[in-house]
């Protein structure tokens, strides 16, 4: 659980007159800046090291203010900061030639605390010259300068932490745009903020963007500052080995007691390893009750017996909300508020499939008539366009058309299997191998290294066979502060069970 320890107004002139003298007589800084978050955020610093830290931040805020005052009255900007006595004197009164305050400030407090020189407040005042009450009255003005931007850089910081710190339990950003999805997004949004629900239910077929829509709000409310933290705990099947075994994906929950011990896990509530789920839902009850965090549980259909979980989590939902999503509904519990989701428009259709030619390096050209019998042919399901447009680097739109629809003809509800079979034949050997070796990838995604680690190519035939899987949108990637992690959709990974490995032996 984040936590602050520092409080924002504890940032005051007089803490920072304190550290500035301190550090002149080689003093520490007071252990209260252990709190300041820009400082300390990863809990792995000595007070030494943040000592130094804060110490190049006031500096560099000093510098960076004075420079600024001196270059709006006209000097270089390339400012050379004297480091005799003589010299600095000399400039210090030079800034208190202009009657600018703000210079006269800055310039006090640079050469009173942060020159190469160390200077006494008597012979700042007969240099200037001006009384030591007059220099007292601009060093704590640029005090109170200093304060400001702290607080500022602080709150901001803060921001950003807790944004990142909330951030580290979903699945991460799509690397590319999202469309269809803004209404949407704020109406789960609003229900979410509302007192009276405390259970939002997303719904839809595979493939028409549940999880993205789920992944859209719970990122939107990481950065609103409304919630303690959010969880995000995946229920998926089992995976099915190429040598025909079952094993459990160890980051995915299916039943009850799965769910609570990720949702344990995600709290920092380890003391609860291996207790009842009776005894866990008792102890998390106390901090979900009164404090607000958002828990998404994504692909609910999957778990075991929802008819016991959802009574279950009852009893947490006081300023806590859940939110999930789903191919079945969950419309029969009444205290669960179901948003369908709908298939894309014909103008976000067009949108989506324009934006995968642009991110493969293709220019869009498509006639409104044909757009218009893919939309009736595929409907506006995203994952299907994304295939789509992958295939449109070999095939002409009109010939996948075509064949889309004698395949839907011939087999009705067969849509996905038709296009993914078509995906797979466009692969070559490596491309299948690396997909193959990939099936166990976690549904949150993992790194550039775990994919390698899992391939048996080398490295050349790995980087083309990357390329081929993301050329042909098999694979998802998506980025989280500054780092690329990869999956796999479940409706790929439910071809590759049924269509692929069921067929192995057969040489598909």
């Amino acid at each position: 659980m984040l936590t602050m320890n520092m409080k924002i107004d504890e940032i005051n002139s007089d803490l920072l007159r304190q550290t500035l003298n301190g550090w002149q007589q080689g003093q520490p800084v007071p252990d209260i800046w252990a709190g300041l978050t820009m400082l300390a955020a990863d809990g792995h610093r000595s007070l030494a090291q943040i000592g130094i830290a804060l110490h190049d931040q006031l500096s560099n805020m000093v510098l960076e203010s004075l420079n600024h005052q001196r270059a709006a009255e006209g000097f270089s900007a390339e400012i050379q900061y004297p480091n005799t006595r003589s010299d600095l004197l000399s400039s210090l009164a030079a800034d208190f030639t202009h009657g600018n305050r703000e210079l006269e400030a800055w310039s006090a407090v640079y050469s009173r605390y942060f020159s190469t020189v160390s200077l006494s407040v008597n012979e700042m005042s007969s240099a200037i010259p001006v009384t030591n009450r007059q220099l007292s009255r601009r060093l704590n003005l640029g005090l109170g300068r200093m304060v400001d931007l702290l607080q500022r850089e602080e709150l901001a910081y803060r921001q950003q932490f807790r944004a990142a710190h909330q951030h580290r339990h979903l699945p991460g950003h799509s690397l590319y745009h999202l469309f269809g999805v803004t209404e949407s997004v704020k109406l789960v949004a609003e229900l979410l903020r509302d007192e009276k629900v405390s259970f939002v239910s997303i719904e839809g077929i595979g493939g028409i963007g549940k999880t993205t829509l789920a992944n859209a709000v719970a990122s939107q409310m990481a950065t609103s500052g409304d919630w303690d933290d959010i969880l995000w705990i995946s229920a998926r099947h089992q995976w099915l080995t190429e040598h025909g075994e079952m094993r459990a994906d160890d980051q995915s929950a299916r039943s009850l007691y799965e769910i609570l011990a990720k949702m344990a896990e995600q709290l920092g509530l380890t003391h609860l390893a291996g207790l009842t789920s009776q005894d866990k839902l008792l102890e998390m009850r106390k901090l979900l009750l009164t404090s607000p965090y958002l828990v998404v549980i994504d692909n609910l259909e999957t778990v075991d017996d929802v008819r016991e979980l959802l009574p279950s989590l009852m009893p947490l939902a006081g300023a806590t909300r859940f939110l999930f999503t789903s191919r079945q509904s969950m419309a029969p519990f009444g205290h669960v508020h179901v948003i369908p989701v709908k298939a894309l428009s014909l103008g976000d259709s067009r949108g989506l499939l324009e934006s995968e030619l642009r991110r493969q390096g293709r220019l869009p050209n498509i006639s409104d008539e044909l757009m218009t019998q893919l939309y009736q042919t595929i409907g506006g399901l995203p994952l299907a366009i994304k295939l789509t447009a992958a295939q449109m680097r070999h095939l002409p739109l009109t010939e996948i058309v075509a064949q889309l629809k004698r395949a839907t003809r011939d087999v009705p509800g067969r849509l996905y299997t038709y296009i993914y079979r078509r995906s797979w034949q466009m692969l070559d050997d490596m491309g299948r191998q690396l997909l193959l070796d990939l099936l166990d990838i976690s549904s949150l995604g993992e790194s550039l290294d775990w994919l390698k680690m899992m391939s048996a190519l080398p490295d050349d035939l790995f980087e083309k066979a990357l390329s081929q899987l993301l050329d042909h949108s098999l694979l998802e990637m998506n980025s989280e502060a500054g780092e690329t992690k990869y999956w796999l959709h479940r409706l790929t990974v439910t071809f590759l069970h049924t269509e692929i490995l069921s067929d192995w032996g057969s040489g598909v």
